[in-house]
């Protein structure tokens, strides 16, 4: 088996033709390893500097008082959560999905998450913020922004029991948290870093290629002035007229060679 794939690679080589080994072609190797050593740090800047924001999570929920002084609070139907699910209604801090006869409406509140997403052309890391909690009683003429985390809040503590009861451990998760939580999406990085070559060794080539031509056409059309000068007889580098002089291989104007 190895010596069969010893005589295919040989046949392969006597049959290849010789790559030409010039200016341009070592411009394409340096091209290529440049863009690959290059790939790296343009992933990690991507993943500093591209930044996308989205929200996570939304839960919009009314805030009820119950006889008893206790405070309710449940998820709207339709509100929009982490992948866009429906919330669901099913219960509240009592085990209802719905304010009693007797219960009193005091508000309602919003829950939001919104995740930085970071890289290109794939994310490669996700910045999750501390939930926002946005309160709206009906008492008050201002809604609270931006309410500050207090386990002590009855409002605040009748909708960590709805989020515990209703299973939204994530949107009790980012609430709790105290700062920006990063999550590295490692598997990104790899496609990232290949894609970021990918595109660079791309470009590099084209330019390449395109000066190349430039370079072609510019010596084809100098060619081509030569020989035009050369047929009226005159100096193919200052076009000085040497008809009728001494043959010489030298122009007596400019001392270029012209033959």
């Amino acid at each position: 088996m190895l010596r069969r794939l010893k005589r295919l690679r040989e046949h392969i080589r006597y049959h290849s033709a010789p790559r030409p080994g010039n200016a341009w072609s070592r411009a394409m190797d340096f091209a290529f390893i440049a863009s690959f050593l290059l790939s790296f740090p343009a992933a990690f800047l991507s993943d500093l500097a591209v930044r996308e924001n989205r929200s996570a999570i939304n839960l919009t929920g009314i805030l009820a008082r119950t006889p008893g002084g206790a405070t309710d609070a449940w998820v709207m139907a339709g509100t929009n959560q982490s992948g866009g699910a429906t919330a669901s209604t099913a219960s509240g801090t009592s085990g209802r999905g719905a304010p009693e006869r007797d219960d009193t409406i005091i508000g309602n509140f919003t829950l939001d998450v919104a995740d930085t997403r970071r890289g290109w052309p794939l994310v490669t890391s996700i910045d999750r913020s501390p939930g926002r909690l946005t309160i709206d009683l009906v008492a008050e003429p201002v809604a609270r922004t931006n309410v500050q985390r207090d386990g002590n809040d009855p409002i605040q503590r009748g909708i960590e029991k709805y989020l515990i009861k209703d299973d939204q451990a994530e949107a009790l998760d980012a609430w709790n948290l105290d700062g920006i939580r990063t999550r590295r999406q490692w598997w990104a990085w790899f496609p990232a870093i290949g894609a970021w070559w990918l595109m660079m060794f791309a470009i590099a080539g084209i330019t390449i290629q395109t000066l190349r031509f430039a370079s072609l056409w510019m010596h084809g059309k100098r060619m081509q002035r030569h020989a035009i000068r050369r047929a009226e007889g005159k100096c193919i580098a200052c076009g000085y007229d040497m008809t009728g002089l001494e043959f010489n291989e030298k122009c007596p104007e400019c001392g270029a060679h012209v033959w």
